[in-house]
């Protein structure tokens, strides 16, 4: 019996010191890892410090969050949608810039995007003649003008787009070197790999106290399409018209009127009164009025915008020779 208690007695004492030669070793390998207390006071400070600072900043975020969607709704509440059935299928009709940096960063960065998506539906194919030939349509009624031009070039795409673009007078008021067709003033420029942005200001008719402010992209597609479009802007905050215009000018082919009308003698009195007044006594004086004075409003109006393409197709023809003759002065 007191072997056999002797023999517990010494496994029990093996294993404790078994034990404590193993804890003693970890307790010196845990010491050689361990950090004085002023350190660890050090780190939780340094975490808290960049805790508090990542709080500050997301609630400063949130704030100028909350601003900017207050800033957004108002801007898209200065849009309306037209109240009469227009030649174009985009909703929006009128535009403005506000004066804040950021709004106006936001709302040419949303006109340049509306004129890219809206392309597909103004350059259907299904709205050009299936013939490859030069092609003019034109609708012009009380609701507006549409221009539908398919011309043939021999240029490259680079070219034509260049020679639209000062076409356009999206950046100078120059159509050809030295020779200046327009008061161009160019508000904001950027471009950004296959884009092209310029929003300038027409100012020839300012001393009527009023401008053309227009908003030009140019798009890079591929190798087999480059886009260039442009829309006005209603109202710009930032620099506001004596006057505010009587029409605006949408995508590449509308024009459109800011106000309804019922007629065509209606639209040409109230858009255009100088011409109507030269076209009422046209219709006096003609010896044979087969058409009503609205048919012979719509009849010169529908003449008028033919000899607007033409005019437009010559011009075009005379800026690609002088691109292809002065690349440099184009940036080709």
């Amino acid at each position: 019996m007191k072997r056999q208690v002797r023999v517990a007695y010494l496994a029990e004492r093996a294993a404790l010191q078994d034990a404590y030669v193993a804890l003693t070793s970890r307790f010196y390998a845990l010491r050689g890892t361990m950090l004085p207390w002023e350190e660890v006071a050090a780190a939780l400070r340094d975490a808290r410090e960049a805790a508090d600072n990542d709080n500050r900043n997301l609630q400063h975020r949130v704030r100028q969050t909350r601003l900017f969607a207050t800033r957004l709704q108002h801007w898209m509440s200065t849009m309306s949608a037209p109240t009469t059935t227009s030649l174009t299928t985009n909703g929006v009709t009128s535009v403005t810039l506000l004066q804040d940096i950021e709004m106006r960063q936001l709302g040419l960065e949303w006109i340049q995007k509306q004129l890219y998506h809206s392309a597909s539906r103004h350059l259907a194919p299904s709205v050009f003649p299936h013939a490859y030939e030069d092609s003019v349509k034109v609708e012009w009624g009380h609701r507006g003008r549409k221009i539908v031009l398919q011309k043939v070039v021999q240029a490259s795409p680079q070219i034509v787009a260049a020679a639209l673009w000062a076409v356009n007078c999206a950046s100078t008021g120059e159509l050809f070197p030295g020779v200046h067709t327009a008061n161009i003033r160019v508000l904001h420029q950027a471009q950004d790999g296959n884009r092209r942005l310029s929003y300038s200001v027409d100012e020839t008719g300012n001393s009527k106290g009023t401008s053309l402010k227009i908003c030009h992209a140019r798009f890079n597609d591929n190798n087999d399409r480059i886009l260039v479009a442009y829309r006005s802007v209603t109202i710009d905050d930032t620099y506001p018209d004596v006057l505010d215009p009587d029409e605006y000018l949408e995508c590449v082919n509308y024009l459109q009127p800011r106000a309804s009308f019922e007629s065509v003698t209606g639209y040409v009195e109230g858009i255009y009164p100088a011409g109507y007044h030269h076209h009422v006594q046209t219709y006096a004086n003609l010896r044979n009025q087969n058409l009503s004075f609205e048919q012979y409003l719509q009849r010169a109006l529908l003449l008028r915008g033919i000899a607007i393409a033409h005019e437009h197709s010559d011009v075009l023809n005379k800026v690609i020779q002088s691109v292809m003759t002065h690349p440099a002065f184009y940036n080709v």
